[in-house]
């Protein structure tokens, strides 16, 4: 895609991302699950979660940018659990 049909989908693929965070936060904080099921949807269908940021020992990184490697690893460490 370029020019003018590449900025509608990219504005179309942001609307469907905050429209997903919006309505999984439901006016309250995101917790591990959720988040967990937001990286496994961007990596199945990342043109949806071009925006998804994550923060990585210490910087700032979008999600569908990484390794598949690193993703698991991000996915793998918020599902940690102590109970």
């Amino acid at each position: 895609l370029s020019g003018d049909l590449q900025i509608i989908c990219d504005i179309y693929s942001r609307f469907r991302f905050e429209s997903a965070v919006f309505a999984s936060r439901d006016e309250s904080f995101m917790f591990p699950p959720q988040l967990c099921e937001m990286m496994l949807a961007a990596q199945k269908q990342p043109e949806n979660y071009k925006d998804l940021l994550v923060r990585i020992a210490g910087y700032s990184a979008y999600f569908v940018e990484l390794s598949t490697e690193l993703q698991n690893d991000l996915i793998g460490r918020t599902e940690l659990s102590f109970d």
